[in-house]
């Protein structure tokens, strides 16, 4: 965990833009310690289920949505040697037409320990004060926002009609699949009981993907992770919202990415060192050889009083 196989994408540098990403680019990958696959979609002015625009005063007829599918490894089996994974789920909707912004963020029950452990290995640097904190709320469970998956399903995958695996996340009942046309369907449901779908709809590509970073390549995270990244910049998204029993249709526009990858190893190259602070009393160097000499001043800052005779206390005229 945490390699980038040179070999993964053997079209990688022959075609870096403009590509139709295979089933083994979009399903998970073993060696990535870190992996995630990200939706947006957002429309304008839809109509509801009863015809009406349905914006109040104030409202602006805006719709978008997000919503992330997190894969991370957080460690080794020791008796197995098997990865140990953490699953997450966070999505959004922020509804302009009644003014209404609904979130749900979605990681395993055990989350709570994994990141006490970490803490407990100094992985973080924190302010004493801030990591007794962090560790009295750990240690009660799952802090909120954030909420336990409802279910167990962890699933990344199923077998098609050919044989061959097909992308089909399913965390805690939220799901990402990949279907027979190519396009993806993303299902969402309520936190409390994973089953109650509130978000249905359908990413089709209307770009092929293209690359992103230096040849697909992109450096990020605190660690400095390498990821291999592709993203299709427009899809059509058609399906259904149904929030608070305000349901409608939803007919807009969005796009898809897939980062995955790991820690480099690679050293990276220190800093420069910081220039020594010259004293503001010593000679300058201009650009164009010029000195410039500053030479101590005192600036009185009280206040100007009027005097007898014209002008202020300080003799200001």
């Amino acid at each position: 965990v945490g390699w980038m196989p040179d070999d993964h994408w053997p079209g990688l540098r022959s075609n870096p833009r403009g590509f139709s990403p295979s089933q083994a680019d979009d399903l998970p990958h073993a060696f990535a310690s870190t992996e995630w696959w990200y939706v947006h979609g957002h429309a304008v002015n839809e109509r509801d289920e009863k015809g009406g625009q349905g914006l109040p005063s104030g409202g602006n007829g805006v719709v978008s949505i997000f919503a992330c599918f997190f894969r991370t490894a957080v460690g080794v089996d020791e008796a197995t040697g098997e990865v140990l994974r953490a699953y997450a789920v966070n999505w959004a909707v922020s509804d302009g037409r009644n003014e209404g912004y609904y979130q749900v963020s979605l990681v395993d029950e055990e989350a709570s320990g994994v990141i006490l452990g970490q803490i407990e290995r100094g992985e973080f640097l924190l302010d004493p004060s801030l990591k007794n904190a962090f560790v009295e709320s750990l240690k009660r469970g799952v802090p909120r926002p954030d909420l336990a998956f409802p279910t167990s399903i962890r699933e990344t995958s199923s077998t098609r009609s050919d044989g061959t695996a097909s992308l089909a996340l399913n965390f805690g009942g939220n799901s990402f699949v990949r279907n027979a046309d190519d396009s993806y369907t993303l299902c969402l449901t309520k936190p409390e009981d994973g089953k109650t779908v509130i978000v249905k709809l359908n990413f089709a590509a209307e770009k092929k993907a293209y690359l992103h970073g230096k040849n697909g390549i992109a450096r990020i995270g605190r660690h400095g992770e390498l990821m291999r990244y592709y993203f299709f910049p427009r899809t059509k998204v058609i399906g259904s919202i149904n929030l608070r029993d305000n349901k409608f249709q939803f007919n807009g526009h969005g796009w898809y990415d897939h980062e995955f990858g790991g820690h480099s190893f690679t050293p990276r190259p220190l800093p420069p060192p910081p220039q020594k602070r010259t004293d503001a009393r010593e000679n300058q160097t201009l650009p164009d050889n010029k000195q410039l000499k500053i030479q101590k001043c005192r600036l009185d800052l009280r206040p100007a009083v009027p005097a007898a005779g014209g002008g202020d206390s300080l003799g200001r005229n």
